[in-house]
């Protein structure tokens, strides 16, 4: 297999998207972003919440010693 130099790779050209197609990439990647930051909130909620429930289920209240 023949390596391709670096000055070769320099000089490669990639055409872009049009602008429009451009514009609507970024809005779906904003969008994507906002949803995945929803998420790890929604995820780190319950986390809080099972870890509580793991805690309660492990270290039940006690009840008060009767006098």
């Amino acid at each position: 297999m023949k390596n391709i130099s670096t000055p070769s790779q320099l000089d490669l050209e990639f055409p872009l998207p049009d602008v429009e197609a451009q514009k609507q990439l970024v809005a779906e990647i904003a969008t994507a972003r906002d949803s995945s930051a929803q998420k790890r909130s929604e995820a780190a909620t319950l986390r809080k919440s099972a870890w509580a429930a793991f805690e309660s289920a492990l270290f039940p209240p006690s009840e008060p010693a009767a006098a």
